[in-house]
């Protein structure tokens, strides 16, 4: 029984902060993500599929906002391990079993978290240690993996007639740079260009980087381009992207560099119909495109006047005449577009430059014993 006014405005406030927490409460509690909310989990055992309370919810089917599924098992706790012809389940090494990461762990990008790394030695290959992480799966936060070497610290030199391993000159070995470099799209991370006088070719220091192999990722070309490294995750996509649009793996990608262009951005016509497509063309060439987007070419191709781009890296390469082996990977709106296919190719020609976007520049090597 309430006595008097004070009573009654004790209680309203007391029922004001209950709503409070309650509510404070509610908006930390979400979803659990491992079973999207069910509670089970489906588990294979053998050739049989069983249904089990999942280990992150505990069959609740919500979870505190903070937690955060581990990435190296996607909060299932275990890993399959490949132990020569078999396939093993192995306790995750990341997370320790429990499926569950604090917000500071970063998968090591060189073994993806596995810990281990596959090393060809002559015409074999074995599993070593990864030189980044040490066997641990994780590296830190502000870890930036060398786009020259990615995190090997060993690159391949011509010497002569033999190619040998070499430090890589950007990390010296180490598999990382520090954060804000990117590779020097003059020399892409050489350090030295070819120079011609007269007859004979000779390779000098590049000005651009003054031989380092790398720039700061604030260096511009022109007032509205900025060409900026990317991430591990953003390498992986464009990486399974390549190789997804390989016939043949003659390529192996060493380089991603992102563009960035606000003024191509706002020109870009895009639509629902559009495809992500390369082409390929000299160093400088691409630069050009990256800085003023696509134009027009003074002469017809195959299907007349306009733009080509490639659905497979193979064709593309081919219009690199300077040994670079670098192109740009677009978005492109083929609303309009004329298709080509061939025996082994196929590819699109556009008439309005501005259907095409320019969103990474690409750099490759050609694999040992592969012909274009």
């Amino acid at each position: 029984m309430l006595k008097s006014q004070t009573d009654v405005n004790v209680l309203g406030l007391h029922l004001i902060v209950i709503c409070i927490i309650l509510t404070m409460a509610s908006a930390a509690v979400i979803p659990c993500k491992r079973c999207n909310g069910r509670g089970k989990v489906n588990t294979k055992m053998g050739f049989s599929v069983i249904e089990e309370t999942c280990n992150i919810c505990h069959g609740r089917g919500k979870v505190d906002s903070s937690v955060i599924l581990c990435p190296r098992c996607d909060g299932r706790g275990k890993v399959n391990v490949k132990m020569g012809f078999a396939v093993t389940e192995e306790r995750c090494n990341i997370c320790h079993g429990k499926g569950k990461v604090d917000s500071s762990v970063r998968l090591c990008p060189r073994c993806n978290g596995q810990g281990k790394v596959n090393v060809q030695m002559g015409f074999a290959v074995t599993e070593e240690r990864c030189n980044i992480c040490h066997g641990y799966g994780t590296v830190k936060p502000d870890f930036n993996l060398c786009p020259r070497c990615r995190g090997s610290g060993k690159i391949k030199e011509k010497m002569g007639f033999a190619v040998v391993d070499a430090t890589c000159n950007v990390c010296h070995g180490d598999g990382g740079i520090e954060k804000g470099l990117t590779l020097c799209p003059t020399c892409i991370g050489q350090g030295r260009v070819n120079k011609q006088t007269g007859f004979t070719t000779a390779q000098e220091s590049c000005s651009r980087c003054n031989g380092h192999g790398v720039i700061k990722t604030d260096v511009t070309y022109s007032q509205d381009i900025l060409l900026q490294d990317v991430d591990a995750q953003d390498f992986k996509t464009v990486e399974d992207f390549v190789s997804k649009s390989q016939k043949s793996k003659v390529l192996t990608l060493i380089s991603v560099v992102k563009v960035v262009n606000p003024t191509l951005n706002a020109k870009y016509k895009g639509s629902t119909n559009e495809k992500w497509l390369f082409h390929g063309s000299r160093l400088k060439s691409c630069i050009a495109i990256s800085q003023g987007g696509y134009k027009l070419p003074d002469h017809p191709g195959m299907l007349g006047v306009g733009v080509y781009f490639a659905l497979d890296p193979n064709k593309s390469i081919q219009y690199c005449p300077d040994g670079k082996r670098t192109m740009l990977l677009n978005r492109v709106n083929l609303d309009g577009a004329t298709f080509a296919q061939n025996k082994v190719f196929g590819e699109y020609m556009i008439r309005d430059p501005d259907k095409a976007l320019p969103l990474y520049m690409l750099t490759f090597k050609l694999n040992k014993s592969c012909r274009l």
